[in-house]
């Protein structure tokens, strides 16, 4: 009998999810000393995950890893199944009957929400729609964004929250060079955003910054800086913090903000950090207009020793009139049918990659990246990730149960039956050197901005 893993009887793997940890999965299974087969399975037609729709359009460099990525679509025990969500094209009950072992890498799509009155009202967003929308995701559901205010509030202390305030304040001119849609671009030229606060609970040493990002905002063109007084009024205790290991961004960019106490006044833009508030109440203009019109923060003062500082609110509390508010405080990952999921922390409950239910592993079941072990860490991260759960479906080989049906055309084929449109990398390729090719100027590529706009291009 054919060993699973062998020349005879490749180890074949449905990798869910084309983000960096699935790709990294991918790569990672190909290389490896048993024989594999590896097919990589995508909701939409293009790639990449957050690579593609997470990253700042300014940060270019970021994305170069594509290339790495590309690579692995090349290879030649490699499919890519675009088009194909997991649960609506295709379900866990078939991917079962022609894989051997199922690698969940989907991510942490779903924002986390503030839970304050006024959340709901127009004008209030989560990050996730902005970014998806100033990325052109094509499976936004918000298409457009009202920008007439002249004030922003941007609520959370991570890097998602420096590329929204950044993107608020850059020039059509500085856009035009990256890859962001022409058409989005032309509706930031139009903003009347001027002023972009960015509000944390807690105090700059907290922050969750790195400290190339906060240096992003020395290209932005006229545009002014400033730090509340009493966020700088360091006690003993942020002081302490700052000496620790993990603590080198935000020792590298204290010195910043020290500097930006003496900024000017007349920049066209502001971006201005407001730390130690928290937001509870977000109101309309008291007229109906469902629309937000303020955002009412509360005053904190922290409390605790070094690395386990807590905020704690007092009697003072500042109001600020905005059109806007960006929620950036967290993602959770989405359920899948089929897949087991923990509502606690919004993720896939796992010991190492090996998915579990009430602490028995699921046999053939894994997980990697958000999805696995919630949104933290940069791109790189989840290859350091994913190489953990491979190593555990390599030590797992021997007990896996062998697919019945082994023939990756003939899913290909069976979706097509089944009115599905599956595309592969091939097609994929054909899609993104029609964006390149529709590019002007210095732009890298203009994005399609539909699934349908995309699909047309294989017609």
């Amino acid at each position: 009998m054919a060993k699973l893993g062998s020349s005879d009887l490749p180890l074949r793997v449905a990798v869910v999810g084309a983000g960096p940890a699935g790709f990294y999965a991918a790569e990672l299974l190909l290389r490896n000393d048993i024989h594999c087969e590896v097919d990589l399975f995508e909701s939409l037609p293009c790639p990449y995950g957050l690579v593609r729709h997470g990253v700042a359009p300014d940060h270019p460099k970021m994305r170069t890893v594509i290339n790495r990525f590309d690579k692995t679509g090349d290879e030649e025990h490699f499919n890519y199944f675009g088009n194909t969500r997991l649960g609506a094209d295709v379900s866990v009950d078939t991917l079962r009957e022609y894989y051997d072992a199922i690698l969940i890498s989907t991510g942490a799509q779903k924002p986390r929400r503030l839970g304050i009155p006024g959340e709901e009202l127009e004008g209030s967003y989560s990050a996730e729609q902005f970014i998806n929308w100033y990325n052109a995701h094509p499976a936004i559901e918000l298409k457009d964004f009202d920008l007439s205010s002249d004030t922003a509030v941007v609520v959370g202390n991570g890097n998602v929250a420096l590329d929204i305030a950044r993107i608020l304040a850059h020039t059509p001119e500085e856009l035009a060079k990256t890859d962001m849609a022409t058409p989005i671009i032309d509706k930031l030229a139009a903003s009347n955003v001027k002023t972009v606060y960015i509000a944390g609970r807690r105090g700059p040493v907290q922050a969750s910054f790195t400290s190339p990002e906060i240096r992003e905002f020395d290209h932005l063109e006229n545009t002014a800086f400033h730090i509340n007084d009493d966020a700088m009024a360091l006690d003993a205790e942020d002081l302490e913090e700052l000496e620790f290991k993990d603590h080198g961004h935000a020792r590298k960019f204290m010195p910043v903000f020290e500097g930006y106490a003496d900024q000017p006044t007349n920049a066209e833009h502001h971006i201005k950090f407001l730390f130690l508030r928290s937001p509870i109440s977000i109101e309309d203009d008291g007229e109906g207009s469902g629309k937000v019109a303020k955002i009412t923060l509360q005053t904190n003062r922290l409390s605790g020793p070094a690395g386990s500082r807590k905020a704690n609110s007092i009697d003072e509390t500042v109001t600020i009139p905005c059109g806007l508010v960006f929620s950036c405080i967290g993602y959770r990952g989405r359920p899948i049918e089929g897949i087991p999921f923990d509502e606690k922390w919004g993720g896939i409950p796992n010991v190492e990659g090996r998915v579990i239910v009430d602490n028995e592993v699921q046999t053939g079941l894994y997980t990697s990246g958000w999805i696995k072990r919630g949104p933290s860490g940069v791109i790189g991260t989840n290859k350091v990730d994913s190489k953990e759960t491979i190593t555990k479906i390599v030590e797992d080989v021997e007990t896996l149960n062998a697919a019945p049906n082994r023939s990756s055309d003939a899913l290909r084929k069976q979706l097509v039956r089944e009115g599905k449109r599956p595309i592969d990398f091939a097609d994929w390729t054909k899609i993104s050197d029609a964006e390149v090719a529709r590019a002007k100027g210095d732009k890298p590529r203009e994005k399609f901005l539909t699934v349908e706009e995309m699909l047309a291009v294989l017609d």
